[in-house]
């Protein structure tokens, strides 16, 4: 029965089936067929008013229409033996967040467990709820001590939250479970109130966790860099510490950057592409780490990477470590000089080059436009010739030096320089030619200056980690001594 209809509207329904029924003479009155929807998915039940007398109760039952986030069924929810568990975000929404990822990254790490660990010593009691695995919390209430004025509420602690999720990585029998409950807990939400930022998740989560973890977890977790400028003369260096680093980067630098460390150039030297009148008003100043963690997460949102990318085994943080300072500068300053050189090329090849559509704006290579008029120009002096050489053939058809008007003949007659063209033809013909040989005059002269100015590909082929970078080679020659760390 359909759910909009009343008991009036059935009654009408009813009343109209015998007026029918009697101006037709039909004695038989049956009941007035029900209207409702059918389908093969009997799941989807349409409700509607009761308007029978008697309901079987084997017929009529709740049925549960759509289910939210189903869950496999236990078996499948079985860790197997020398799997690792994992933890997975089931927060819809803005509350989606990397936070139970990251979570696993950093227990698969002995010195990063550790650190969350160390938040404070762990509660006698952790609770216990059978939903907790699902992101249910586990709430403990506040005592009168700690909350004289007012009643007693329940709270979510980070530190008890840690605890329960290290122990859950290590012993469960589950394949997964969820740190949700961190991004509720009530260090996690201070730190969201307190920042200006709105949806971070990750960076609200560490930021609690740097109040709440000891001095040893802080340097395990964080890395401490400092902004120097690029020529000294640093008094009092603005100074920051950061347990996620993340890249952004331009479209163009996207592109340009084949290796890790190109990405990491372009983040602790972004003052490289300052130009030289702005460099004059403000001063260019390089990040440099003081303090590396003992993990670095990089997080990466937006632009694409390069398909390609290298991504080494071994990342080495020598060039932008604070005491490599003085060698980093120098190696910076070169890398401004050809940057400039290669910003300055860009400019005369695009002048050299482009050609600006004077009504649509669109940009062409001018390179490209001289090949295709080259192209044009000679296929129309192609197909003058092939007119004569058909006219020709009609000519001979009738005699017996006819012959056939095939592709191989036309070409053989075109290349020979045997077909005789009409003098408006061969004027129309020197006219296309004209065109095509200016065009490759404008094409050699082009190519001549290119040529003449030796213009270099991407400023990041001078950034490259191999030996050929200053601070890698002279870690590489002295056998070590960099400061490793393992790829994110």
């Amino acid at each position: 029965m359909s759910g909009n209809k009343t008991q009036e509207d059935v009654n009408l329904e009813r009343a109209i089936a015998q007026s029918l029924a009697d101006s037709q003479g039909i004695s038989d009155v049956q009941s007035p067929q029900e209207t409702g929807v059918v389908a093969h998915d009997t799941s989807n039940v349409a409700f509607g008013p009761a308007n029978r007398d008697e309901y079987p109760a084997a017929e009529w039952g709740m049925v549960v229409a759509h289910h939210r986030n189903p869950e496999p069924g236990p078996s499948l929810r079985k860790r197997a033996p020398g799997s690792p568990a994992f933890l997975r975000c089931r927060s819809p929404g803005w509350d989606q967040n990397k936070v139970s990822g990251i979570v696993t990254l950093l227990h698969s790490v002995p010195a990063a467990r550790n650190a969350l660990l160390s938040t404070r010593s762990a509660a006698a009691s952790l609770g216990n709820n059978g939903e907790w695995w699902k992101g249910t919390a586990i709430e403990a209430p506040l005592s009168e001590d700690d909350n004289p004025n007012w009643e007693p509420f329940p709270e979510v602690d980070l530190a008890d939250e840690l605890h329960r999720l290290m122990a859950f990585l290590d012993s469960t029998d589950r394949s997964y479970g969820t740190a949700d409950v961190v991004i509720r807990t009530t260090q996690v939400e201070g730190a969201r109130d307190a920042s200006t930022s709105t949806g971070d998740w990750e960076k609200f989560f560490f930021n609690a966790l740097k109040d709440a973890t000891t001095d040893e977890g802080r340097q395990t977790l964080f890395t401490r860099v400092e902004m120097r400028h690029l020529h000294g003369g640093d008094t009092s260096p603005e100074e920051s510490a950061f347990a996620i680093l993340d890249m952004y980067l331009t479209q163009a630098q996207a592109e340009q950057a084949e290796s890790l460390y190109a990405v990491l150039d372009s983040i602790f030297w972004s003052e490289l592409d300052y130009d030289e009148e702005v460099a004059r008003v403000v001063p260019p100043r390089l990040a440099v780490i003081s303090s590396p963690g003992d993990v670095l997460l990089l997080r990466h949102e937006g632009t694409a990477l390069h398909p390609n990318m290298e991504i080494p085994a071994t990342l080495y943080l020598d060039r932008y470590m604070a005491e490599n300072k003085d060698a980093a500068v120098e190696l910076q300053l070169q890398l401004r000089t050809v940057y400039h050189a290669l910003k300055k090329a860009d400019v005369f090849r695009a002048k050299l080059t482009n050609w600006v559509h004077p009504e649509t704006g669109r940009i062409f290579d001018q390179r490209e436009l001289s090949r295709a008029i080259i192209a044009k120009r000679r296929r129309a002096v192609w197909h003058l010739k092939a007119d004569a050489v058909w006219r020709r053939h009609e000519e001979l058809w009738p005699t017996a030096d006819r012959f056939d008007f095939v592709i191989a003949d036309v070409e053989k007659r075109i290349n020979d320089g045997s077909v005789m063209m009409t003098a408006e033809e061969e004027q129309t013909a020197r006219y296309h030619e004209a065109w095509a040989v200016s065009h490759e005059k404008k094409l050699a002269r082009i190519d001549r200056t290119l040529n003449r100015e030796s213009l270099t590909p991407s400023p990041f082929s001078f950034c490259h980690p191999r030996a050929s970078h200053p601070l890698t080679a002279s870690r590489a020659e002295s056998g070590g001594g960099g400061v490793p760390h393992a790829a994110p």
